[in-house]
C-alpha cells in the first residue's frame, strides 16, 4: 500500500467515525439524555464532528435550533 492510499483510507475511516459520532449526538439530543446549560432551547443540530487521529476523542460542534 502506498503511502497516498494509506492516508486516504485514514482520511476516509475519521470522515466515516465523524459521522456516526454525529448521528449518535443527534439521537442523544433528541431523546433528552443531554443538555446544554448554556442554551434555553432543547433542540440542537450537530453541524460538525472533528475526530483525533487516534479516533479516541472528537470536538463536537453543536448549534441551538
Amino acid at each position: 500500500m502506498s503511502k497516498n492510499s494509506i492516508e486516504g483510507y485514514t482520511n476516509h475511516r475519521h470522515l466515516r467515525v465523524g459521522e456516526l459520532v454525529k448521528q449518535n449526538l443527534g439521537q442523544i439530543f433528541i431523546r433528552n439524555e443531554a443538555k446544554i446549560p448554556a442554551f434555553n432551547t432543547k433542540m440542537f443540530t450537530v453541524t460538525e464532528v472533528k475526530m483525533s487521529s487516534d479516533l479516541k476523542s472528537a470536538r463536537a460542534y453543536v448549534i441551538p435550533l
